[in-house]
């Protein structure tokens, strides 16, 4: 698929940049707020599309490479949009309380893999043009 060609094209770009390779990334997101859409646990389709993203991704980057995806910064959205398992990291965005999302990422993470980190942090709420 044309989306799969992308995928491996910017991986096989980023490959050389990782900070495992004396590059500056760090981490790689292999989705965005899937869960809040989709449903990993329960939807063996959507499972299997997280699955090849991070598979592809780990046959590209290596098994060195720090692999993310970044849901709602609630348990419900972590189990609906990621994997509970080693081969990818759970983290939340869009949390305005940080110690309830660091505790989601506890219990969607294997054992010391619950790093804490927030990929978006509001004080407030988003505004747009005009309001």
């Amino acid at each position: 698929s044309y989306a799969l060609e992308w995928w491996r094209n910017i991986l096989s770009r980023v490959r050389s940049r990782l900070y495992s390779n004396g590059g500056m990334i760090v981490a790689v997101q292999v989705e965005n707020e899937f869960g809040s859409f989709g449903n990993v646990a329960d939807n063996p389709s959507d499972a299997r599309y997280m699955r090849k993203l991070i598979d592809e991704a780990r046959t590209i980057l290596g098994n060195e490479a720090i692999l993310f995806t970044t849901d709602g910064g609630n348990v419900n959205s972590m189990l609906h949009g990621s994997f509970n398992d080693s081969s990818v990291i759970t983290v939340g965005d869009g949390c305005s309380n940080v110690t309830y999302c660091w505790e989601a990422q506890k219990s969607c993470n294997p054992p010391g893999m619950a790093v804490p980190w927030v990929s978006e942090f509001y004080t407030g709420w988003l505004t747009h043009w005009n309001e």
